[in-house]
């Protein structure tokens, strides 16, 4: 696609996934509010969730048209530069950027803000929120995610570096691991209740859901509470680049303790070798996941076979740090508090992306990219995301 008809087809979505990465710069909301006039900022409610996309974005686009006119030739050439390496998704975040960075810093009038898991936010009317880092959903009320066009309900999973506004008070949304927002408006805050262990891997957890190998459950990420023996079987599938093979496996398994979303997974192990369960009959689906059990996953996955006596289950621990997937403290802070954390799981399986597999010289994501789970590109971005 040429870049002029690129920007000409994808323009109100460059324009608003610009506002998502920096939470605008005051356009939507100016947008709005002269709409509208000056004893009402807002349009009614019943505006915004009838006649949004066809009439905001349209005011959206001619306000930013006019600050971008001069900057107009720069943003072509960036598309054209990126157009060699980027897919049409990628090309429309990373154009975004580039507009978002043209715009200038001295219009945002959000603050980055950081809050811990279980933190309920309440937002006021027109309060525009981004999630940058983290997981969250929409606890009770109504939002419109401004990067799509389209209304959000209760109990959906916001979306990280999409904009959102809050189109009536009382809009709540439950922040489900630790997380940082970017947020212009007026907002109350109930602090959610500290758990025994607080995360560190947030960013990790980012990472690996960019690339498709972490997703966490309904509840978001999750990262503070142990993991079971069947979201560690996940995990391993994902870094193996077998999801969808296992999704689509038509085989059955012998265990009575299977939820229904594991199903597939679990025969599809099952048959290849990758698990035996616990005992006859049972895999354990809802037993906790150990660092020995997690370890082996990652070990496997990385080709080396426990069966022909690479390792042994019992001192996977220390053949992952031998490998490169945990640090000598990483173990000894692990076997200390006696439980894996999901926190734990994204770091070590971020961690194992980098090993090499047994006596290759390609790593683990050099084997994913070639399978095709994801490209060079994304594994690029989502390595600077952590910085």
């Amino acid at each position: 696609m040429k870049p002029n008809s690129y920007i000409s087809q994808y323009f109100p979505k460059v324009l608003t996934a610009a506002s998502a990465i920096l939470v605008a710069t005051g356009t939507v909301a100016f947008a709005i509010s002269q709409a509208a006039g000056q004893q009402d900022p807002l349009v009614s409610e019943s505006y915004l969730t009838g006649a949004y996309q066809t009439d905001v974005i349209n005011q959206v686009k001619n306000q930013a048209i006019n600050e971008l006119n001069s900057i107009q030739s720069g943003l072509e050439q960036k598309v054209s530069e990126l157009s060699l390496n980027y897919s049409d998704n990628q090309l429309e975040q990373e154009l975004a950027k580039q507009v978002a960075a043209a715009l200038g810093a001295t219009n945002i009038r959000s603050v980055s803000s950081s809050f811990t898991n279980g933190t309920q936010l309440t937002l006021a009317k027109t309060t525009e929120i981004c999630l940058t880092s983290g997981s969250a959903t929409l606890l009770s009320g109504e939002l419109i995610n401004v990067t799509t066009g389209k209304m959000v309900y209760s109990g959906s999973v916001l979306v990280r570096n999409q904009l959102y506004m809050s189109p009536s008070a009382n809009t709540t949304i439950k922040l489900t691991s630790p997380t940082k927002v970017d947020i212009s408006g007026n907002y109350t805050e109930i602090s959610g209740t500290s758990p025994a262990y607080i995360a560190n891997y947030t960013v990790y957890a980012d990472a690996l859901n960019d690339l498709g190998l972490f997703s966490g459950s309904t509840n978001g990420y999750e990262l503070e509470r142990a993991s079971t023996r069947a979201e560690g079987l996940v995990m391993l599938l994902r870094m193996l680049g077998e999801e969808e093979r296992a999704l689509n496996y038509k085989g059955s398994h012998p265990f009575t303790d299977v939820p229904e979303w594991a199903d597939r997974y679990v025969a599809y192990a099952y048959e290849k070798g990758y698990t035996s369960g616990v005992s006859d009959g049972i895999f354990g689906s809802q037993n906790t996941l150990s660092l020995n059990d997690y370890m082996t996953f990652l070990l496997r996955a990385l080709e080396y076979d426990d069966k022909k006596g690479d390792f042994s289950w019992e001192t996977s621990g220390q053949t992952a740090v031998s490998v490169g997937i945990l640090s000598g403290n990483d173990l000894q802070n692990i076997q200390s508090r006696g439980v894996l954390y999901r926190d734990d799981l994204v770091y070590a399986s971020y961690n194992a992306l980098f090993a090499s597999c047994k006596n290759e010289t390609f790593r683990l994501c050099d084997k994913l990219i070639t399978a095709g789970i994801f490209t060079q590109t994304e594994l690029v971005l989502a390595q600077n995301s952590l910085s």
